[in-house]
């Protein structure tokens, strides 16, 4: 009898260019993590506003270590005002997404004791994010 696994994520990155330096820089990155067994795909508005208070996004406690975050900034400035999403884990501001930008990375969950909060420079700005992993 075999062991039952849920599906997996597997995500890469590839970044190229031929014309940094003299000399072509190609870098490609593989996260895999499995089997996924909860975790999915969201929109929620954020309204704190950065430097006043952060909503928690994500809760270490239901993720094992390895788990994978995806967010993106599908706000247009210019037709609903809306600005820039903060991600924020243990206190600091690790990334801070404008209007269309996305990020994809790996989150240690239960083993950082730190929850991936988010907050915005104006309120009632959408996030669309995805946590794929384990339970803890």
């Amino acid at each position: 009898m075999g062991v039952a696994h849920g599906p997996e994520v597997n995500v890469s990155i590839t970044l190229k260019s031929t014309d940094l330096a003299t000399d072509e820089l190609s870098l490609v990155a593989y996260m895999d993590v499995t089997p996924i067994t909860m975790g999915g795909m969201n929109r929620r508005m954020a309204l704190k506003v950065t430097g006043v208070d952060h909503e928690e996004l994500a809760e270490e406690n239901h993720f094992s270590e390895g788990a994978i975050i995806y967010l993106y900034n599908p706000n247009d400035l210019e037709a609903d005002g809306a600005g820039v999403v903060s991600v924020e884990i243990g206190g600091e501001i690790i990334i801070t997404l404008n209007q269309g930008e996305w990020a994809c990375f790996p989150w240690s969950a239960g083993q950082s004791g730190d929850d991936i909060n988010i907050s915005a420079a104006t309120a009632e700005n959408l996030l669309e994010y995805g946590v794929f992993g384990k339970p803890a």
